[in-house]
């Protein structure tokens, strides 16, 4: 038998462990805690109408009052994290909708810019033709039609950069045009790379093509894909300097079975700590040696946003004068059929219906 108390040599205490020992021994035991201030007759009288082998008696005021404030300070710390939580999460909200507002904003304003750009560009474009033609008769000095070519050229460049900013600007809100359809992917590279073989003849590269014979067909917007493998290839061919060489390889990554284009150069490189730079699209532009093109610093970023719009990524290594490898992946769900397969499939069914002989 065992008694417990805060106040052991207190009268009613004695009597209680008196009592207790008293009590008929049962199979079971009861454990009664007893706050301090209980009747003790009244309780006495409560625990003989319950078999007990053991009472345990303690006063649990102190306790209760340490773990009630305990209680009470978490559920103050409890609900002034809350109130921090749903002060941050109103204040994203406020600036998460300001800078949706500011991009729509500022792509409407590009938009519009642009329109006003182009009207003057346009007329530019047809006059100069005009003149590069001489349409109305030749000119007294050859230097004029020099000259048309020259403007021609000029405002053509000028009409690539401000189509590149408006896509940019589109591509930042979700607002690209695009139009997936089931696209011969072979053809579409090469249509890319024969714009560009006169341009990278001229500088004395070596312009590889290598595609995989079981090269898939894929769903995409065939407009968007051709114009990032001119911004890629492009890249490669104004940064690689004379005598050096491009390869493009295109097949199906056998592990997991993804779209992948890869296009190398034996260019100046970037420096791997540059590249975070390169591909932010409104960071300083670093001036380029004499002898070597400049650019907005669009094309990159650019090509990015439009890949990762397609279902794509896109993925840079490159080495300071060593050269530059761009990666472009796209999942198996954007693979529509190999070509060979699908061609024995169709000359199978022609055969079978007999429409093929």
């Amino acid at each position: 038998m065992i008694l417990v108390s805060t106040e052991p040599d207190r009268e009613t205490d004695k009597q209680l462990l008196e009592d207790v020992v008293t009590l008929e021994k049962e199979s079971y035991v009861a454990v009664l805690a007893v706050d301090h201030g209980f009747d003790r007759v009244d309780l006495l009288e409560r625990v003989r109408t319950v078999p007990a082998m053991r009472l345990l008696y303690r006063e649990l005021s102190e306790e209760k009052e340490r773990f009630a404030a305990e209680a009470d300070e978490r559920a103050a710390r409890y609900e002034e994290a809350i109130s921090l939580l749903k002060e941050a999460e109103m204040k994203r909200a406020t600036a998460l909708a300001e800078s949706e507002g500011k991009s729509r904003s500022k792509s409407d304003f590009i938009a519009n810019l642009s329109h006003e750009f182009r009207t003057p560009l346009n007329a530019i474009l047809g006059f100069s033709e005009i003149l590069m033609k001489e349409s109305f008769g030749p000119h007294a000095s050859p230097k004029y039609k020099e000259y048309a070519d020259d403007i021609h050229n000029a405002a053509q460049h000028l009409l690539g950069l401000i189509n590149d900013v408006l896509d940019l600007s589109r591509a930042e809100v979700g607002r690209l045009d695009l139009e997936f359809t089931e696209v011969n992917a072979r053809r579409t590279i090469d249509s890319a790379v024969r714009m560009l073989h006169d341009k990278a003849r001229a500088k004395g590269l070596s312009l590889r093509v290598d595609i995989a014979p079981d090269f898939p067909r894929l769903r995409t917007d065939e407009r968007r894909l051709r114009q990032v493998l001119l911004n890629v290839v492009g890249n490669a061919i104004k940064f690689t300097p004379p005598a050096g060489s491009i390869a493009i390889k295109a097949g199906v990554d056998p592990v997991d079975g993804a779209f992948i284009l890869v296009v190398s150069d034996t260019g100046i490189g970037i420096d791997p700590a540059d590249l975070p730079q390169v591909m932010n699209r409104y960071g300083p532009v670093k001036k380029f040696k004499e002898g070597q093109e400049s650019g907005t610093g669009l094309g990159l970023p650019l090509t990015q946003k439009i890949v990762e719009a397609l279902g794509g990524t896109l993925e840079i290594r490159s080495q300071l004068h060593k050269g530059t490898s761009v990666t472009l992946r796209f999942p198996p769900s954007l693979i529509v059929e190999p070509e060979a397969p699908r061609a024995r499939e169709t000359a199978a069914a022609k055969l079978a219906t007999g429409t093929g002989r």
